[in-house]
Protein backbone atom coordinates (compact mmCIF):
# COMPACT_ATOMS: atom_id res chain seq x y z
CA UNK A 1 0.00 0.00 0.00
CA UNK A 2 1.17 3.50 -0.75
CA UNK A 3 0.93 6.64 1.28
CA UNK A 4 -2.58 7.67 0.28
CA UNK A 5 -4.87 5.03 1.77
CA UNK A 6 -8.25 6.79 1.52
CA UNK A 7 -10.33 8.91 -0.80
CA UNK A 8 -10.21 11.70 1.76
CA UNK A 9 -6.42 11.82 1.86
CA UNK A 10 -6.21 11.69 -1.95
CA UNK A 11 -8.68 14.57 -2.20
CA UNK A 12 -6.66 16.52 0.34
CA UNK A 13 -3.56 16.16 -1.80
CA UNK A 14 -5.47 17.11 -4.95
CA UNK A 15 -6.71 20.21 -3.16
CA UNK A 16 -3.15 21.17 -2.28
CA UNK A 17 -2.00 20.72 -5.86
CA UNK A 18 -4.92 22.75 -7.19
CA UNK A 19 -4.06 25.52 -4.74
CA UNK A 20 -0.56 25.51 -6.26
CA UNK A 21 -2.02 26.11 -9.72
CA UNK A 22 -2.74 22.69 -11.21
CA UNK A 23 -5.11 22.57 -14.18
CA UNK A 24 -5.18 18.82 -14.87
CA UNK A 25 -5.53 15.87 -12.52
CA UNK A 26 -4.56 12.54 -14.09
CA UNK A 27 -6.03 9.59 -12.19
CA UNK A 28 -4.92 6.02 -12.73
CA UNK A 29 -5.39 2.76 -10.82
CA UNK A 30 -2.98 0.57 -12.79
CA UNK A 31 0.70 0.63 -11.90
CA UNK A 32 2.92 1.14 -14.95
CA UNK A 33 6.18 0.53 -13.13
CA UNK A 34 8.48 -2.15 -14.56
CA UNK A 35 7.35 -5.67 -13.65
CA UNK A 36 3.95 -4.44 -12.46
CA UNK A 37 1.21 -7.00 -12.94
CA UNK A 38 -1.94 -6.09 -14.82
CA UNK A 39 -5.17 -5.53 -12.97
CA UNK A 40 -8.55 -6.37 -14.40
CA UNK A 41 -10.82 -3.50 -15.49
CA UNK A 42 -13.05 -4.30 -12.53
CA UNK A 43 -10.14 -3.99 -10.11
CA UNK A 44 -9.11 -0.69 -11.66
CA UNK A 45 -12.62 0.70 -11.48
CA UNK A 46 -13.04 -0.32 -7.84
CA UNK A 47 -10.00 1.79 -6.93
CA UNK A 48 -10.43 4.58 -9.45
CA UNK A 49 -14.09 5.59 -9.45
CA UNK A 50 -14.43 6.63 -5.78
CA UNK A 51 -11.43 8.94 -6.12
CA UNK A 52 -12.55 10.25 -9.50
CA UNK A 53 -16.04 11.07 -8.25
CA UNK A 54 -14.68 12.79 -5.18
CA UNK A 55 -12.20 14.83 -7.21
CA UNK A 56 -14.85 15.69 -9.81
CA UNK A 57 -17.16 17.05 -7.12
CA UNK A 58 -14.55 19.29 -5.51
CA UNK A 59 -15.54 22.96 -5.87
CA UNK A 60 -11.90 23.70 -6.67
CA UNK A 61 -12.15 21.52 -9.81
CA UNK A 62 -14.37 24.02 -11.63
CA UNK A 63 -12.57 24.95 -14.84
CA UNK A 64 -10.03 22.13 -14.40
CA UNK A 65 -9.49 18.92 -16.35
CA UNK A 66 -9.49 15.27 -15.30
CA UNK A 67 -7.48 12.69 -17.23
CA UNK A 68 -7.77 8.93 -16.77
CA UNK A 69 -4.58 6.87 -17.07
CA UNK A 70 -5.61 3.42 -18.31
CA UNK A 71 -5.14 0.94 -21.14
CA UNK A 72 -8.55 -0.68 -20.57
CA UNK A 73 -11.37 0.62 -22.78
CA UNK A 74 -13.97 -0.29 -20.17
CA UNK A 75 -12.19 1.86 -17.60
CA UNK A 76 -11.86 4.74 -20.08
CA UNK A 77 -15.55 4.57 -20.96
CA UNK A 78 -16.76 4.54 -17.38
CA UNK A 79 -14.27 7.17 -16.23
CA UNK A 80 -15.30 9.61 -18.95
CA UNK A 81 -18.92 8.91 -18.03
CA UNK A 82 -18.02 9.96 -14.49
CA UNK A 83 -16.40 13.20 -15.61
CA UNK A 84 -12.91 12.56 -17.06
CA UNK A 85 -11.99 14.77 -20.04
CA UNK A 86 -9.19 12.81 -21.73
CA UNK A 87 -7.60 9.36 -21.84
CA UNK A 88 -3.91 8.66 -21.22
CA UNK A 89 -3.06 5.21 -22.66
CA UNK A 90 0.50 3.98 -22.11
CA UNK A 91 -0.07 1.21 -24.67
CA UNK A 92 -1.44 3.42 -27.43
CA UNK A 93 -4.30 0.96 -27.84
CA UNK A 94 -2.17 -2.18 -28.18
CA UNK A 95 -3.44 -3.81 -24.99
CA UNK A 96 -7.16 -3.38 -25.72
CA UNK A 97 -8.50 -3.68 -29.27
CA UNK A 98 -11.60 -1.68 -28.32
CA UNK A 99 -9.76 1.36 -26.95
CA UNK A 100 -9.55 3.38 -30.16
CA UNK A 101 -13.23 2.82 -30.97
CA UNK A 102 -14.21 3.84 -27.46
CA UNK A 103 -12.08 6.99 -27.56
CA UNK A 104 -13.53 7.87 -30.97
CA UNK A 105 -17.08 7.45 -29.69
CA UNK A 106 -16.31 9.65 -26.69
CA UNK A 107 -14.81 12.43 -28.83
CA UNK A 108 -12.10 13.26 -26.31
CA UNK A 109 -8.33 13.90 -26.57
CA UNK A 110 -6.15 10.79 -26.47
CA UNK A 111 -2.54 10.42 -25.30
CA UNK A 112 -0.76 7.75 -27.37
CA UNK A 113 2.45 6.45 -25.78
CA UNK A 114 5.13 4.13 -27.13
CA UNK A 115 5.69 0.93 -25.19
CA UNK A 116 6.58 -2.61 -26.17
CA UNK A 117 4.81 -5.40 -24.32
CA UNK A 118 3.07 -4.38 -21.10
CA UNK A 119 4.40 -3.10 -17.75
CA UNK A 120 5.26 -6.64 -16.66
CA UNK A 121 7.34 -7.38 -19.80
CA UNK A 122 8.40 -4.00 -21.18
CA UNK A 123 11.92 -4.23 -19.75
CA UNK A 124 12.52 -7.75 -21.03
CA UNK A 125 15.68 -8.03 -23.10
CA UNK A 126 13.89 -8.45 -26.43
CA UNK A 127 11.93 -5.23 -25.87
CA UNK A 128 15.07 -3.13 -25.37
CA UNK A 129 16.66 -3.77 -28.79
CA UNK A 130 16.35 -1.04 -31.46
CA UNK A 131 18.00 -0.42 -34.82
CA UNK A 132 17.52 3.34 -34.38
CA UNK A 133 15.47 4.16 -31.31
CA UNK A 134 14.22 7.56 -32.51
CA UNK A 135 13.20 6.26 -35.93
CA UNK A 136 11.73 3.06 -34.50
CA UNK A 137 9.71 4.92 -31.86
CA UNK A 138 8.45 7.45 -34.41
CA UNK A 139 7.37 4.67 -36.75
CA UNK A 140 5.60 2.78 -33.98
CA UNK A 141 3.79 5.91 -32.82
CA UNK A 142 2.64 6.63 -36.36
CA UNK A 143 1.26 3.11 -36.61
CA UNK A 144 -0.72 3.55 -33.40
CA UNK A 145 -1.99 6.95 -34.51
CA UNK A 146 -3.04 5.60 -37.93
CA UNK A 147 -4.93 2.78 -36.25
CA UNK A 148 -6.68 5.29 -34.00
CA UNK A 149 -7.52 7.48 -36.99
CA UNK A 150 -9.05 4.51 -38.82
CA UNK A 151 -11.24 4.01 -35.76
CA UNK A 152 -12.40 7.62 -35.92
CA UNK A 153 -10.04 9.48 -33.58
CA UNK A 154 -8.96 12.74 -35.30
CA UNK A 155 -5.19 13.26 -35.48
CA UNK A 156 -5.52 16.73 -34.00
CA UNK A 157 -6.99 15.23 -30.83
CA UNK A 158 -3.99 12.98 -30.25
CA UNK A 159 -0.98 13.71 -28.05
CA UNK A 160 2.11 11.59 -28.70
CA UNK A 161 4.51 10.37 -26.02
CA UNK A 162 7.77 8.56 -26.93
CA UNK A 163 7.59 6.68 -23.63
CA UNK A 164 10.77 7.51 -21.77
CA UNK A 165 11.37 4.74 -19.25
CA UNK A 166 9.10 2.30 -21.07
CA UNK A 167 10.86 -0.47 -23.05
CA UNK A 168 14.11 1.51 -23.05
CA UNK A 169 17.39 1.24 -21.19
CA UNK A 170 19.38 4.24 -19.98
CA UNK A 171 21.19 4.73 -23.28
CA UNK A 172 17.97 4.65 -25.30
CA UNK A 173 16.20 7.00 -22.90
CA UNK A 174 19.00 9.54 -23.35
CA UNK A 175 18.87 9.06 -27.12
CA UNK A 176 15.16 9.87 -27.09
CA UNK A 177 15.57 12.86 -24.78
CA UNK A 178 18.20 14.38 -27.06
CA UNK A 179 16.52 13.14 -30.23
CA UNK A 180 13.06 14.67 -29.85
CA UNK A 181 13.51 16.87 -32.96
CA UNK A 182 14.40 13.74 -34.95
CA UNK A 183 11.34 11.93 -33.62
CA UNK A 184 9.07 14.83 -34.53
CA UNK A 185 10.70 15.06 -37.96
CA UNK A 186 10.23 11.33 -38.60
CA UNK A 187 6.61 11.52 -37.51
CA UNK A 188 6.07 14.51 -39.80
CA UNK A 189 7.50 12.60 -42.76
CA UNK A 190 5.02 9.80 -42.21
CA UNK A 191 2.00 11.97 -41.39
CA UNK A 192 1.53 15.64 -42.24
CA UNK A 193 -1.33 15.71 -39.74
CA UNK A 194 1.17 14.89 -36.99
CA UNK A 195 3.95 17.23 -38.09
CA UNK A 196 3.01 19.61 -35.28
CA UNK A 197 1.42 17.14 -32.89
CA UNK A 198 1.45 17.91 -29.20
CA UNK A 199 4.44 16.09 -27.71
CA UNK A 200 4.42 14.78 -24.14
CA UNK A 201 7.75 13.82 -22.57
CA UNK A 202 8.07 12.45 -19.03
CA UNK A 203 11.66 12.04 -17.79
CA UNK A 204 10.87 13.13 -14.25
CA UNK A 205 12.77 11.20 -11.57
CA UNK A 206 13.02 8.17 -13.83
CA UNK A 207 15.51 5.45 -13.01
CA UNK A 208 17.78 6.29 -15.95
CA UNK A 209 18.45 9.71 -14.39
CA UNK A 210 19.52 7.98 -11.20
CA UNK A 211 21.86 5.71 -13.16
CA UNK A 212 23.41 8.68 -14.97
CA UNK A 213 23.89 10.73 -11.79
CA UNK A 214 24.47 7.97 -9.26
CA UNK A 215 21.26 8.71 -7.37
CA UNK A 216 19.44 5.46 -6.56
CA UNK A 217 16.80 7.27 -4.46
CA UNK A 218 14.12 8.90 -6.63
CA UNK A 219 13.78 11.90 -4.31
CA UNK A 220 17.42 12.82 -4.95
CA UNK A 221 16.94 13.14 -8.71
CA UNK A 222 15.31 16.58 -8.80
CA UNK A 223 18.38 18.42 -10.19
CA UNK A 224 18.66 15.76 -12.91
CA UNK A 225 14.93 16.10 -13.55
CA UNK A 226 15.29 19.85 -14.01
CA UNK A 227 18.09 19.28 -16.53
CA UNK A 228 16.09 16.63 -18.39
CA UNK A 229 12.94 18.76 -18.46
CA UNK A 230 14.92 21.75 -19.74
CA UNK A 231 16.48 19.62 -22.47
CA UNK A 232 13.04 18.31 -23.43
CA UNK A 233 11.55 21.81 -23.64
CA UNK A 234 14.43 23.07 -25.75
CA UNK A 235 13.92 20.07 -28.03
CA UNK A 236 10.24 20.82 -28.57
CA UNK A 237 8.29 19.05 -25.83
CA UNK A 238 4.87 20.56 -25.10
CA UNK A 239 3.68 18.66 -22.02
CA UNK A 240 6.02 17.66 -19.20
CA UNK A 241 4.85 15.52 -16.27
CA UNK A 242 7.18 16.28 -13.36
CA UNK A 243 7.58 15.16 -9.74
CA UNK A 244 8.00 18.68 -8.44
CA UNK A 245 6.45 19.66 -5.10
CA UNK A 246 5.19 23.04 -6.28
CA UNK A 247 4.07 22.90 -9.91
CA UNK A 248 3.93 26.68 -10.14
CA UNK A 249 7.70 26.99 -9.91
CA UNK A 250 10.32 25.11 -11.89
CA UNK A 251 13.83 25.67 -13.15
CA UNK A 252 13.34 26.46 -16.82
CA UNK A 253 15.14 28.88 -19.12
CA UNK A 254 13.46 32.22 -19.77
CA UNK A 255 11.62 33.30 -21.90
CA UNK A 256 9.61 30.07 -21.93
CA UNK A 257 5.97 30.80 -21.22
CA UNK A 258 4.39 27.88 -19.43
CA UNK A 259 0.68 27.97 -20.07
CA UNK A 260 -0.78 25.56 -17.54
CA UNK A 261 0.20 23.25 -14.75
CA UNK A 262 -1.16 19.80 -14.05
CA UNK A 263 -1.33 17.62 -10.97
CA UNK A 264 -0.89 14.16 -12.43
CA UNK A 265 -2.00 11.41 -10.11
CA UNK A 266 -1.60 7.66 -10.47
CA UNK A 267 -2.99 5.20 -7.94
CA UNK A 268 0.48 3.78 -7.36
CA UNK A 269 3.32 4.34 -4.90
CA UNK A 270 4.04 7.87 -3.69
CA UNK A 271 7.34 9.63 -4.07
CA UNK A 272 7.33 13.31 -3.18
CA UNK A 273 10.09 15.87 -3.48
CA UNK A 274 11.14 18.92 -1.50
CA UNK A 275 11.27 22.36 -3.07
CA UNK A 276 14.85 23.62 -2.87
CA UNK A 277 15.03 25.26 -6.29
CA UNK A 278 17.02 28.39 -7.04
CA UNK A 279 16.47 30.87 -9.83
CA UNK A 280 12.96 29.61 -10.53
CA UNK A 281 10.83 31.03 -13.30
CA UNK A 282 7.28 31.72 -12.11
CA UNK A 283 4.84 29.74 -14.18
CA UNK A 284 2.38 31.84 -16.17
CA UNK A 285 -1.11 30.43 -15.73
CA UNK A 286 -3.10 31.90 -18.61
CA UNK A 287 -6.23 29.78 -18.28
CA UNK A 288 -9.23 32.11 -18.39
CA UNK A 289 -12.36 30.78 -16.79
CA UNK A 290 -15.53 31.07 -18.83
CA UNK A 291 -19.16 30.58 -17.91
CA UNK A 292 -19.05 26.85 -18.58
CA UNK A 293 -18.12 24.67 -15.63
CA UNK A 294 -16.22 22.26 -17.88
CA UNK A 295 -13.53 23.85 -20.07
CA UNK A 296 -12.96 22.95 -23.68
CA UNK A 297 -9.94 20.68 -23.95
CA UNK A 298 -7.32 22.21 -26.20
CA UNK A 299 -3.56 22.43 -26.49
CA UNK A 300 -1.44 24.99 -28.31
CA UNK A 301 2.25 25.53 -29.03
CA UNK A 302 3.22 26.73 -25.57
CA UNK A 303 4.62 24.36 -22.96
CA UNK A 304 2.44 22.71 -20.35
CA UNK A 305 4.04 21.54 -17.14
CA UNK A 306 2.52 18.60 -15.29
CA UNK A 307 3.36 18.31 -11.60
CA UNK A 308 3.24 14.55 -11.11
CA UNK A 309 2.38 12.63 -7.96
CA UNK A 310 1.61 8.91 -7.73
CA UNK A 311 -0.83 7.66 -5.11
CA UNK A 312 -2.28 4.33 -4.07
Amino acid sequence: MGKFLSVESAVSRVRSMLAEGADIVDLGAQSTRPMASKQSPEQELDRLIPVLEAVRDMPEMEGKLISVDTFHSQVALEAVGKGAHLVNDVSGGKLDAKMHHVVASLGIPYIVMHMRGDPSTMQNRENLVYDDVCSDVASALCTRVRDAELSGVPAWKMIVDPGIGFSKNTEKNLDILMGLPAIRSEIGKKSLALAHATLLVGPSRKRFLGEVCGRPVAGERDPATVAAVTAAVLSGANILPAFLPNPRRVLLPSPLFLHATSAVYNLDDVDEASDESNGEVELIDSWEEEDEAEPEVWFDDVCYLAGQLKIT
